[in-house]
């Protein structure tokens, strides 16, 4: 695993975590985890995940 590759899955972590709080925008969620914007997010969430931070959340929210 590069340097590149290991930032990008810390930051992917960081962003999931994140997610369970529903006071926080997926912009700000963004910010938070290091990423550029909320589209950076959203594109290397599909990209590394299958799943949007959108999706991820609405599924992780009916789990509670």
């Amino acid at each position: 695993m590069t340097i590149g590759e290991f930032t990008r899955a810390q930051r992917l972590e960081r962003a999931r975590l994140l997610l369970t709080d529903p006071s926080l925008s997926l912009a700000q969620i963004a910010q938070l985890a290091g990423f550029s914007d909320q589209s950076h997010l959203t594109r290397l969430f599909r990209r590394c995940l299958n799943v949007t931070p959108k999706q991820l959340r609405e599924g992780s929210s009916s789990n509670q």
